[in-house]
């Protein structure tokens, strides 16, 4: 649920494993950050825990948590590498990256339906920021990518933001500066949202396909 649905009260779940108190869970998690390299990747505070907020700088500034686009490419780096912790537990890991509901941004655009490709990914989104660190593993190319974009002036939810719909495109230019294509047509987007009044069920949205470049 954490990985595959982005559900923060199941992250708080795992969180709350890892020490008797809030300040002992960030140290783990932290600490290990730290030993694996990731130089400005810190976890903050629990996800909506209002009560447990920290009053650092970083806290302040960030909230929840802090992390770049290099860091996040090295610890999937690592995943993908079998070094960031066993190889077991490294292809669980993948396992659960690979079963990503939201196709918003990396795999938007590539050509999965043409060519035989696996994205392991984890998408991230607030306000102002949209993110998505992935593993795209084909017979043509395999690479890790950190796409993050902030403090953008669209601040929807769909799955046309503007920041959303960029970053996809600049997805698609990553795959083919590896693997030598060059145009394509955009393929169909599904995302889910959820109406909570009772009886309410998962009502799935297909975006048009679309021409990119734009003509």
């Amino acid at each position: 649920l954490m990985i595959i649905v982005s559900d923060n009260t199941a992250t708080n779940i795992v969180l709350e494993a890892l020490g008797k108190t809030h300040a002992e869970r960030l140290a783990a998690v932290n600490d290990k950050m730290t030993a694996l390299g990731l130089k400005n990747t810190r976890l903050l505070n629990r996800l909506m825990g209002w009560s447990t907020k920290t009053d650092s700088p970083e806290s302040i500034r960030y909230g929840v948590g802090m992390s770049t686009p290099e860091d996040m490419g090295l610890l999937l780096e690592q995943i993908v590498n079998r070094t960031a912790i066993d190889s077991a537990g490294c292809d669980q890991m993948l396992n659960v990256l690979g079963g990503q509901i939201y196709g918003e941004i990396i795999p938007r655009l590539l050509p999965v339906d043409a060519d035989d490709i696996s994205v392991y990914h984890k998408t991230g989104s607030v306000t102002e920021t949209r993110v998505d660190v992935g593993y795209v593993k084909s017979a043509k190319a395999r690479y890790v990518v950190a796409l993050f974009a902030d403090q953008f002036r669209d601040h929807s939810w769909s799955n046309n933001n503007e920041a959303t719909v960029a970053l996809a495109k600049i997805s698609r230019m990553i795959w083919n500066q590896f693997t030598g294509d060059s145009g394509f047509d955009q393929q169909p987007v599904l995302s889910q949202d959820y109406y909570p009044y009772p009886g309410g069920e998962w009502l799935r949205l297909r975006l048009h396909n679309g021409l990119f470049p734009d003509p």
